[in-house]
């Protein structure tokens, strides 16, 4: 017979990890849709969609989904293509 609190942490184990992905899917997402407004250069558009992003990537940063210093570059990269396109 095996521990049930063995059994009760591999449950916990999954349900975190499918918690922490569909985080990370949904953050992916979001800075796709930057990179595409980008793409398009629609500033406005980027500008806001940078927004949302942002804030997703500083809460997965929070809650350890993803590593403090990969959601500051992530941010940081985006900002800098929106200085960019917004420069001329």
């Amino acid at each position: 017979m095996r521990h049930a609190s063995a059994l009760k942490a591999k449950r916990q184990n999954i349900e975190r990890r499918n918690h922490n992905f569909k985080i990370r899917h949904q953050v992916r997402t979001l800075t796709k849709n930057v990179l595409k407004a980008i793409s398009e250069k629609n500033v406005d558009k980027a500008k806001n969609q940078f927004r949302i992003a942002q804030s997703a990537w500083k809460k997965a940063a929070n809650r350890n989904i993803v590593h403090q210093n990969a959601a500051n570059r992530q941010i940081s990269r985006l900002a800098d293509r929106i200085a960019l396109l917004a420069k001329g």
